[in-house]
């Protein structure tokens, strides 16, 4: 009877559907617990895609088709990526402007407007 219900909520695709919410909801509250070393291991790219892996197995709970669309995201994520960044390049090199030395630039004009604050008080 016990092995029925189990079975039965192991294939119920509105209990699999809530447990993937709240996977995903929680998820980012496991982070909260790993220290420093942790995090920057998990920051590793090949951990980021054992984890899409991960994501892609729950879903469809077949490993060759897992496997299969892990590749296919990697590929179209780092070719919209590296689009991106060509566009970037592009657009920065037209203009002669340097995003890096603008944020600077901004970065510098806040500090200065809080040391004037800062001052006045």
């Amino acid at each position: 009877m016990l092995e029925k219900l189990l079975n039965t909520l192991n294939e119920n695709k509105f209990f699999i559907g809530i447990m993937m919410i709240i996977v995903t909801i929680g998820g980012r509250f496991i982070i909260s617990e790993l220290d420093e070393s942790q995090k920057r291991m998990i920051h590793n790219q090949n951990f980021r895609r054992l984890f899409i892996f991960g994501a892609f197995f729950m879903a469809t709970r077949d490993i060759i088709c897992a496997i299969i669309l892990t590749i296919i995201f990697v590929l179209i994520v780092s070719e919209l990526f590296s689009e991106e960044e060509i566009l970037f390049l592009d657009k920065d090199e037209g203009n002669g402007s340097n995003p890096q030395l603008e944020n600077e630039k901004k970065i510098q004009s806040m500090i200065d407007e809080l040391n004037e604050l800062k001052n006045k008080l």
